[in-house]
């Protein structure tokens, strides 16, 4: 699936929106930290990186403590010449990453490798959490199979989700894709194709909303939430969303349809070989859905 980055017409208003963007979710990420840090008393600064691996597909993390974590792989522009010129002038560059802690992460600016191990890491900082506090955890199941799709809908998909445009394809439904590359979108189903920059004009109809994780990694989730309608349901889905879903929830996300790795082992392997969601599911992962307490 493509990553969404959303598109304003203007120059100065598409400036001012993606300084809002990155300042909006950084706070998601912070606020995120510190319920890990002050509800569950994780010490940041005594958790560090033993292994890492940046795929085309996803990136994966192994901390101390035995935690494994994996979130979409965003990537460098090819025409981004700041980045390419400084990729070896912070500590998580190449070659400097193993044995850096997780609050020297946290502190360090935005890059693309840096955004992809922040969310990565949150999901490893998460996974034991998720599976003993007091959260509504549904297992093997997809966010979609606990949507009611009863009747004639709107449903709006933000990703080039082939597996939900199918099946969603195939009903009476009333289906946006929202998506950066047209091409992305299987060729059956392109005339469904929303432009980014619209997303404000689709998402407040919509009874159903499904977006992509992989928003939080290359910034976008903030843009998304402003739009989100004031009844319906909205899923948040990847593996990029294994984080706990407090500041998830408070932005008004209904079902999150993350990712636990059973596997972990292999999990690094498959991500190390272009290993995609698909290759999650059949080796090393199974799918969980976290619900917000208003969907109960």
């Amino acid at each position: 699936m493509g990553f969404l980055r959303l598109c304003l017409m203007a120059t100065s208003a598409a400036k001012t929106v993606a300084t809002f963007r990155t300042v909006q979710v950084s706070i998601m990420i912070k606020k995120t930290l510190d319920i890990l840090q002050t509800k569950y008393g994780l010490q940041l600064d005594q958790i560090f990186f033993e292994d890492v691996r940046i795929g085309i597909y996803k990136t994966a993390v192994h901390i101390s403590g035995n935690r494994y974590g994996v979130a979409g792989t965003y990537q460098a522009r090819p025409g981004d010449y700041k980045y390419r010129t400084n990729r070896d002038s912070t500590p998580f560059s190449t070659n400097h990453i193993l044995g850096q802690s997780v609050a020297q992460l946290f502190q360090t600016p935005s890059s693309p490798i840096v955004d992809n191990l922040k969310v990565a890491t949150l999901n490893a900082l998460s996974a034991d959490i998720l599976q003993h506090a007091d959260y509504q955890v549904v297992t093997d199941k997809d966010p979609i199979d606990l949507v009611d799709l009863s009747g004639q809908k709107t449903i709006s998909i933000i990703g080039a989700f082939r597996s939900y445009i199918q099946r969603i394809g195939a009903t009476a439904h009333t289906m946006h894709i929202v998506e950066l590359r047209p091409e992305a979108i299987p060729p059956a189903y392109r005339s469904h194709y929303v432009p980014a920059h619209q997303v404000g004009d689709v998402l407040p109809q919509s009874d159903l909303v499904i977006i992509t994780g992989s928003t939080l990694v290359n910034q976008s989730l903030a843009d998304i939430v402003r739009y989100l309608p004031q009844s319906g349901t909205t899923v948040l889905v990847g593996p990029s969303s294994s984080f706990i879903p407090d500041v998830l929830f408070e932005q008004g996300i209904d079902i999150i349809g993350a990712t636990e790795i059973i596997h972990p082992k292999k999990m690094l392997q498959i991500v190390s070989e272009a290993g995609t969601g698909f290759h999650f599911f059949r080796y090393c992962a199974r799918k969980i859905c976290i619900l917000n307490e208003r969907t109960r």
